[in-house]
């Protein structure tokens, strides 16, 4: 899961709303925002979707292993990957 936070747009804080598809009118605005596959964060205030020129947000990756999956007999290396796609709201 990614936790999404101190959002700054154009070098002012903003908050974080999520949506499902462009366009879309963002929910759940608030200082912080849990990205998950299907559902986008945009930049907001006063209820409303901001457009700038520079966005940064710090994101915070948490990670699960199960109890079947952590015994391990030998030594093991686990690797994951993944992406952002920006798009334009």
């Amino acid at each position: 899961m990614l936790n999404l936070s101190l959002a700054q747009l154009d070098g002012k804080r903003v908050k974080l709303g999520n949506v499902k598809v462009t366009g879309q009118q963002p929910d759940n605005m608030m200082e912080t925002a849990l990205l998950s596959p299907g559902v986008g964060v945009v930049p907001v205030q006063d209820e409303r979707t901001l457009k700038g020129a520079s966005f940064s947000v710090q994101v915070e990756i948490n990670t699960s292993v199960s109890g079947t999956a952590s015994r391990v007999a030998d030594r093991t290396t686990w690797r994951s990957s993944g992406s952002f796609e920006l798009v334009e709201n």
